[in-house]
């Protein structure tokens, strides 16, 4: 929860730091540990930590969002504001 938070404002600051058009920090790669974070189109975050040398993270949270999105699309009780 504590590294979601943390990685959360750092994501804000870049995107408002940037020199240039930027969508905020996707990657951020240590050596314990890799942080990725996958932002949709409607501002969704979804993050993942893994191991240094794991492969395939940014296709596994295309998947999580996949799931995700079809089971809030197929929620007949989803209201727009709800996260």
């Amino acid at each position: 929860l504590r590294l979601g938070s943390t990685f959360h404002g750092l994501h804000a600051i870049a995107t408002q730091i940037a020199p240039i058009v930027s969508s905020g920090i996707e990657k951020m790669e240590t050596d314990t540990f890799v942080l990725q974070c996958l932002q949709t189109l409607t501002g969704v975050k979804f993050v993942i930590t893994a191991t240094p040398g794991t492969t395939e993270i940014n296709e596994l949270l295309h998947a999580i969002y996949e799931i995700y999105a079809d089971y809030v699309l197929k929620n007949p009780f989803y209201e727009i504001e709800m996260p």
